[in-house]
Formats: structure tokens, C-alpha cells, sequence
């Protein structure tokens, strides 16, 4: 018994702490998810200042940047930490690829980070944590607070 109060003591000193320097609960519970996730997988990847972590796979021709304003051409898959796939420009039953096209405005800021850290016909893999992706709010199949992974193919840039 003496340990429990021990150890709910800390937990609450740690997300004190957290909170009085501007740094959510969540975001530390994201973190940790990630950085266990990126061990298991024996994945090595950046962290930026945003608490976006990436993996640039292939950076692209260097000529064409994206910016906010761009429209964007993309292959990509979005899985949760789980494996479980939740959204995919590739047809599951054919393996036929469809590349979406959007304004990079207009995606999740985790997207808007991390696409412009290549150039067209690069690629990366973003793991987002919750804050850069929906929040605290469910989005289709994707639960409140979920981490999210993301493996995108820049194709074009306008």
C-alpha cells in the first residue's frame, strides 16, 4: 500500500511538473509510446522541436520544396502503433496505387511538418505524436489520442 501512494505521488509531481513547464501529460505519454515503439522496431529517427519524430528515407531532388501553400501529390499509409491500417493510397485487394492530391495546408500539422524536410520524389516516415495529429478527438477509425505513422511518397509538388 505503502508504494501505490508512493508511485501516485510521483505520477503526480511528474504531470505537475510537465504542465508548469507547458508540456501536456499526453505529450509525455505520446513520447514514451514512440520511443518504445521506434526500439521495438529498431527504427532510428529525429525528433524536431515540434515533438515530430521522422525518418527521411530518400530526400528527394532538392529542387522542389514544399511549402504550406503547396498542392502535394502523395503515396502514403497511415497505420497506428498496433500495425493497424487506417488510411492508404493502395487498394488492398489489387495492390494498385491511387495518389491523393491536397493542399499541404490542409493536412494534419504532423504532415505539415514533416513534408517540408524533403523535397518531390522523396520519402519519410512520420510517427505524430497525438497534439500534431486529431487530438483528444476520434477521426473515423483513428481513436482519441493516437499516435500516428505515416510512410509518404512525395511525388509531386506545386
Amino acid at each position: 500500500m505503502k508504494y501505490h501512494i508512493l508511485a501516485l505521488l510521483w505520477a503526480v509531481c511528474l504531470f505537475a511538473g510537465c504542465k508548469k513547464h507547458g508540456v501536456s501529460s499526453q505529450a509525455v505519454v505520446d513520447e514514451a509510446r514512440i520511443k518504445a515503439y521506434l526500439t521495438a522496431n529498431q527504427i532510428i529517427a529525429q525528433q524536431d522541436s515540434s515533438g515530430l519524430f521522422y525518418d527521411i528515407i530518400n530526400e528527394g531532388d532538392s529542387i522542389h520544396r514544399p511549402m504550406l501553400t503547396s498542392s502535394i501529390t502523395v503515396n502514403y499509409m497511415g497505420t497506428l502503433l498496433d500495425g493497424t491500417i487506417f488510411a492508404s493510397t493502395t487498394n488492398s485487394n489489387d495492390s494498385t496505387t491511387t495518389p491523393i492530391t491536397l493542399l499541404l495546408s490542409q493536412a494534419v500539422p504532423g504532415w505539415q511538418i514533416g513534408l517540408q524536410k524533403i523535397t518531390q520524389g522523396g520519402s519519410i516516415l512520420l510517427i505524430i505524436p497525438s497534439a500534431l495529429g486529431y487530438g483528444n478527438k476520434p477521426a473515423g477509425p483513428i481513436p482519441a489520442n493516437a499516435v500516428l505513422i505515416y510512410r509518404i511518397e512525395l511525388l509531386n509538388v506545386q
